[in-house]
């Protein structure tokens, strides 16, 4: 498998309780396909950001000056461009509906399924892996999810086991959100 060095970053992976001297490697050409709550938002880009190692900040989008998070690059807009484009959030639950569908990978977002979701992941013969990732200011848990039968050894559902590793929760600290580990 190749690697990707001018844009991916290692990080050494850990299930809980568990350490694997395996690094995660992600570039931009085998980021999981993503989606979530708009509230989780900046969490996914910093995420992405940290991984394919670019900034983010935030700036106004609107008339009313709303903030959004956005990926910034002078030295490789190509990667900032990526996260632009490949890091949308279409709403809880649009992001539930599209990981059943299978068009999306994980998703992150503020709420468990809804009883019509876990209908939709049953009729659709899946279901849910779910584990907190962060609060936020208010307190609200961020969840990542993804399916049940996904392959382990991908990168979305090793992306989301690295963001409760204690790596994952150091950078969710940092950024300012609350670890829920």
């Amino acid at each position: 498998m190749p690697v990707f060095l001018t844009s991916c970053f290692s990080v050494k992976y850990r299930k809980p309780g568990e350490f694997s001297e395996e690094p995660l490697y992600v570039s931009m050409e085998d980021y999981p396909k993503v989606d979530g709550s708009t509230s989780a938002q900046p969490l996914q880009v910093i995420v992405a950001c940290y991984f394919l190692k670019t900034d983010y900040e935030w700036i106004s989008t609107g008339p009313r000056d709303v903030k959004r998070l956005v990926a910034v690059s002078k030295e490789n807009p190509k990667t900032a461009a990526f996260i632009h484009d490949h890091i949308i959030h279409n709403g809880t639950h649009e992001a539930y509906v599209n990981l059943i569908e299978r068009k999306v990978d994980l998703i992150l977002v503020e709420r468990a399924p809804s009883q019509d979701e876990i209908d939709l992941a049953k009729k659709k013969n899946t279901g849910f892996v779910i584990k907190p990732v962060a609060l936020d200011a208010y307190s609200t848990k961020a969840y990542a999810v993804v399916r049940t039968r996904q392959c382990r050894k991908c990168k979305a559902y090793r992306l989301f086991q690295w963001m409760v590793s204690e790596e994952g929760q150091e950078l969710v600290e940092k950024i300012g959100y609350v670890p829920v580990h």
